[in-house]
């Protein structure tokens, strides 16, 4: 989906799927900031996958 059907939730990010043959919404993946504490402290990403759903 295009970043403007984008939806920002506090520190959640949703971000809609379609398919390309009907564009019709086919799933969900939801984006959290990533605020946790790694022992080493690299490779620490900005966001983490929480959830991805396909109705």
């Amino acid at each position: 989906m295009p970043v403007e059907k984008w939806e920002i939730q506090g520190d959640k990010v949703l971000i809609p799927f379609e398919t390309i043959a009907t564009i019709k919404p086919t799933g969900m993946m939801t984006l959290r900031l990533n605020n946790k504490n790694y022992e080493s402290g690299i490779d620490k990403t900005i966001y983490y996958i929480e959830k991805f759903e396909i109705y």
